[in-house]
């Protein structure tokens, strides 16, 4: 068993360093190529893209990492699979025709190419989110790893390509990493459907056992369409914040930076979730044991110490040596906002590593039970980049991003022990 588990956690953690090593070589050749300002105009794109795929279409892959272990296992994954698609064409052809709709309006800040292709992008990052929420499901870390690994150099390498042949620009760049994305996909499309094939006979599922699986497989994703929605406003509309009161080389700075603090902060606490929530989904038919749900909560929260530790000592390491990171990350523009990059940081891994703390509450209730801890985020990140902007410009908007992260933590934390307090009284 131990032997099994050092294996999962080798091809985890070698998938996210592997990954990161390409974001952090594509986001150099990305701001070789590219001005600042056309730095903003793609980071604004993405964060569109990121912010779609994740308030409307990563509450499948939820239910797919939920279910699919499952569904494996009693021979019934093709069904499940087949709700998954459904659900997944139905979100996409909304985002298409809302799409067209603000086509036809003139979308703000970006070109009409521009935000098709962010949308499209969203699009295939929501499939394929939801392609390693099934293989992590099934706990195939080897297929998984691929895929981080194919999207995190694949995404910079098919941009910077096709800017060199068609010209550099923002769109081109949105090309590229539709491409990489639409060559994972096809991959990742006949490794599911290879690695789940039956082996025995199969017998065909009468209509109320799809109505039953897709009514379940609703009821599981609907609660993390509110919480994504709302962390899509946490984490993505800051961008917009700064694309209405700065400009598009400041966007550029901002977005570039932020994408340089997150790569570690993520790397951490993605392999951190990848590896423990499978293990607490794996046998989650007990979904009310008690004495098991208790246990989870401390258990995540000592993890969450052993995690948040060493990166704030790396954020400290980061503002001492801010100017030489930026400059070998990026370019020596990026470098005249370097106050921001470590504020970013603080920031990143005081939020980013509160989702380990929401790990119990997920196995134990649902997604539902920490919106409010992130709308607490929002208003408060809002509140008081208002506040800040006025007086420190640029630097605001990473200080409330700090603040922010703060009242995120203590709002999760008050959670936890309120659901604790409640399971304890119905004993």
């Amino acid at each position: 068993m131990k032997r099994a588990l050092a294996m999962e956690a080798a091809w985890v953690m070698g998938g996210r360093a592997l990954a990161a090593i390409g974001i952090a070589i594509s986001l150099k050749l990305l701001t070789q190529y590219m001005s600042v300002a056309q730095m903003g105009v793609f980071g604004l794109a993405l964060a569109i893209g990121n912010g779609t795929a994740k308030a409307l279409l990563n509450p499948l892959g939820q239910s797919m990492l939920r279910f699919s272990s499952g569904a494996l296992e009693d021979g019934s994954f093709r069904l499940l699979w087949s709700v998954y698609m459904r659900h997944y064409l139905a979100v996409v052809a909304m985002i298409a025709v809302v799409g067209l709709l603000v086509v036809f309006l003139g979308p703000p800040w970006l070109n009409e190419a521009e935000f098709l292709l962010a949308l499209a992008v969203g699009c295939c990052i929501g499939l394929h989110t939801g392609n390693v929420s099934t293989m992590n499901g099934l706990r195939w870390r080897r297929a998984t790893a691929t895929s981080q690994v194919w999207i995190g150099w694949g995404r910079g390498l098919f941009a910077v390509a096709l800017m060199i042949v068609l010209g550099v620009s923002p769109a081109m760049a949105l090309a590229g990493y539709l491409c990489a994305l639409l060559t994972c996909l096809l991959w990742q499309v006949l490794t599911i459907r290879n690695g789940t094939r039956p082996t025995g006979a199969v017998t065909g599922a009468m209509p109320e056992t799809r109505g039953e699986r897709s009514s379940e497989f609703r009821a599981y994703a609907l609660p993390f369409a509110a919480i994504f929605a709302v962390d899509v406003a946490a984490q993505e509309l800051d961008k917009l914040l700064v694309a209405a009161f700065f400009t598009k080389a400041e966007l550029g700075i901002y977005v570039t930076l932020q994408l340089l603090a997150r790569m570690p902060v993520l790397f951490v606490v993605g392999f951190v979730e990848q590896l423990i929530y499978p293990i607490f989904f794996q046998g989650a038919k007990g979904m009310d044991d008690a004495q098991m749900t208790r246990a989870n909560f401390y258990r995540t929260g000592k993890v969450y110490l052993i995690v948040l530790v060493p990166l704030l000592m790396f954020a400290a390491f980061v503002w001492v040596f801010r100017t030489p990171i930026i400059t070998l990350m990026t370019t020596a523009e990026y470098a005249r906002y370097g106050a921001i990059l470590p504020m970013l940081l603080f920031a990143g891994v005081v939020a980013q590593s509160a989702r380990i703390l929401q790990a119990a509450g997920l196995r134990a209730i649902g997604s539902h039970i920490f919106v409010p801890a992130k709308l607490v985020q929002v208003v408060v990140f809002f509140g008081t980049a208002f506040l800040a902007m006025p007086s420190m410009g640029l630097r605001g908007v990473a200080f409330a991003a700090i603040v922010a992260a703060l009242g995120l933590v203590l709002a999760i934390m008050v959670t936890n022990i309120w659901h604790i307090r409640r399971v304890e009284r119905e004993r």
